[in-house]
């Protein structure tokens, strides 16, 4: 049994909530996604974070302990959807993008300068986001790798992070800057 705080969710352990709200969960996100295997993966990567930020959680007043739990966790399922809707946006872009470069007739007249530039500009892209996952994994705290994450890889904005990780947004810029000192190093040493 996983040892948590979790008195202040109406519920006495994890797994007492787990098999609670699972099945809503899962049925939530599905409705959203509307693919079995991804709603499986996306619901267990919602009670990861639930695991990972309960000792965060306040519970809403004047609402039974377990209705404002629940409306937690579905911020929490609802933010989770919109991270993989995100990346998989991101990855269609840059399919269609690639696609498009690479399956285009290049006429004389143009030399295919354009497009090649397109190729490259995506190819630098891809390179500068790998190396920026890179350096984010590389940062030892987990307050500030999730700070960065959310702000380089997610494009959240000071307001979002804040709401995300239930921090003051003096937080979440210091974290970040912070990180950023971080990632500077890094991308030197690797210069």
């Amino acid at each position: 049994m996983i040892a948590m705080p979790f008195s202040c969710t109406g519920y006495a352990h994890f797994e007492e909530m787990y098999r609670a709200e699972h099945p809503c969960v899962l049925k939530n996100i599905w409705r959203r996604v509307g693919n079995q295997a991804v709603a499986d993966d996306l619901t267990q990567d919602t009670f990861i974070r639930v695991l990972r930020n309960v000792d965060r959680y306040t519970p809403q007043e004047n609402k039974p302990l377990r209705d404002s739990f629940k409306n937690w966790i579905g911020k929490i399922a609802r933010n989770v959807v919109i991270d993989y809707c995100k990346r998989k946006n991101l990855e269609q872009t840059y399919s269609s993008h690639v696609a498009k470069s690479t399956n285009e007739e290049y006429s004389e007249s143009t030399l295919g300068e354009y497009n090649i530039s397109n190729a490259e500009d995506l190819l630098q892209r891809k390179e500068g986001l790998e190396e920026t996952m890179r350096a984010i994994g590389s940062i030892a705290d987990p307050g500030k790798r999730e700070t960065a994450r959310l702000w380089f890889i997610e494009d959240k904005k000071y307001k979002e992070i804040s709401a995300e990780l239930a921090i003051p947004r003096g937080t979440v810029m210091s974290r970040l800057s912070r990180a950023k000192d971080e990632m500077r190093v890094l991308f030197y040493q690797h210069e």
